[in-house]
């Protein structure tokens, strides 16, 4: 079950040594949990990995984030306005 995997993924002993694979998993958790109708809790992960795409300047990953919060129907700011770290 993916949720498992992605819960024990995110328990990693040190695993924020990893920011950006840490974003991607929380990314795609998040989606998966909007998917199975959990989008409060989906945007409380999708929000740490934008935060974290942000203080890495990966702009790509910050506009997949955005979107995926948008759909969950967060307001969030565009890619170029967002500030490293929040």
């Amino acid at each position: 079950m993916v949720p498992l995997r992605t819960k024990a993924a995110l328990a990693i002993a040190g695993g924020t040594r990893w920011p950006f694979d840490r974003a991607r998993i929380q990314l795609d958790f998040g989606d998966w949990l909007h998917r199975h109708h959990e989008p409060s809790v989906a945007r409380t992960q999708e929000r740490e990995a934008l935060i974290a795409f942000a203080s890495l300047t990966a702009r790509p990953w910050i506009r997949r984030a955005q979107r995926q919060l948008r759909a969950t129907g967060e307001r969030v700011l565009e890619a170029s306005s967002t500030p490293a770290g929040g």
